[in-house]
């Protein structure tokens, strides 16, 4: 496991230098706080993990170190190790990627709404059911919020202005329901100005009923305490994959754990569908990429010593981080041509 633990320190140890450079560089160059200055860096981290891969296993092999000489490794097991090295460094991405990385804009996001508004952070304990207080909502300065929410769920329309995750529980500003028949004409509207969800129930405060007849508007009345609405989607992920979730911070967990949401709420996924595909392509990069190197590596195993002449051992450093960098751009261009030819 010795050949293993070298390709792992060799990579973390790249990551954690590209990681520190960047980080000084937003937080000095850019004068961004740390909070920002981090989330920047390991956004940035993501581009360079495949290099960081390739040249880890490729100059892991090709230069012989005091290790090497002493525990000599067959092919086969070094092979063997090889494919454990990617299989750890791809769950390690994706953990980084699609859970790591969504969390930290969450806590980024928070943290910039209560700088505007000068408070202090606190760990809110909701209540379940329906039997909760108005106050609950003077907490909502305290929850990461996304925008303008709206779905389908079978005949029906729903509509948040405001989705708050509030650690457990969910709390909806600007709530609409609006239920259509089979004849597609609208039957009635439900408006709330709050509504907070528990599981998979939505609970809307003193909410307003408007009746319609034939498409027209007929009757409003307004219905104090509580209205129970049954959501069809876990409220987890119309959170996680709303718009302004979209892009960068959208988690590949979120869209396998929610398909349904995303295959049967009739909203456009198509910005979700763009990151979907990117995610698949980088990891599809990685692996290539270390196909490659590992290849290249075992053709020229062992081939130099790392006490060796100085000189070709830095202009192989410098060759060979060249060539990564040009097939990596490389195969990012050929996907990005393949992205545009079919879509």
């Amino acid at each position: 496991m010795k050949k293993l633990r070298q390709f792992l320190l060799l990579f973390f140890f790249l990551c954690i230098v590209v990681l520190l450079v960047v980080l000084i560089y937003h937080i000095r160059i850019e004068r961004l706080p740390f909070h920002l200055a981090f989330y920047s860096a390991c956004k940035d981290l993501l581009y360079v993990i495949p290099v960081n891969g390739a040249i880890s296993v490729l100059w892991s092999l090709v230069f012989k170190s005091p290790i090497d000489i002493q525990f000599p490794v067959r092919d086969s097991t070094l092979n063997f190790k090889i494919v454990m090295f990617v299989f750890i460094m791809l769950f390690s991405t994706f953990m980084f990627q699609e859970w790591f990385i969504p969390k930290l804009y969450d806590f980024v996001k928070l943290t910039e709404v209560l700088k505007e508004k000068n408070l202090k952070g606190v760990r809110i304990r909701d209540d379940s059911g329906a039997d909760f207080k108005m106050s609950e909502f003077n907490r909502l300065v305290y929850m990461p919020v996304r925008r303008n929410i709206a779905f389908s769920t079978g005949n029906s329309y729903v509509y948040f202005e405001k989705m708050y995750d509030g650690n457990g529980a969910y709390y909806v500003e600007g709530f609409r329901f609006i239920a259509y028949t089979k004849g597609e004409e609208i039957d009635y509207i439900i408006s709330s100005s709050y509504a907070k969800i528990v599981g998979y129930l939505l609970y809307a405060v003193n909410p307003i009923y408007y009746q319609y007849s034939n498409g027209q508007f007929s009757t409003a009345k307004k219905i104090s305490g509580i209205k129970k609405i049954v959501l069809m989607y876990n409220p987890s992920g119309i959170y996680s994959l709303a718009d302004e979730a979209t892009g960068s911070i959208v988690s590949l967990i979120d869209v396998a754990l929610n398909s349904d949401y995303v295959l049967n709420s009739r909203v456009s996924f198509y910005r979700v569908g763009n990151v979907v595909f990117n995610r698949i392509a980088y990891y599809l990069i990685i692996i290539f990429m270390m196909i490659l190197s590992s290849a290249f590596g075992m053709a020229f195993r062992n081939r130099r010593l790392l006490q060796g002449d100085y000189i070709q051992t830095a202009a192989f450093y410098l060759l060979s981080l060249f060539m990564v960098v040009l097939y990596y751009d490389t195969l990012i261009a050929f996907l990005n041509f393949l992205y545009g030819f079919f879509i």
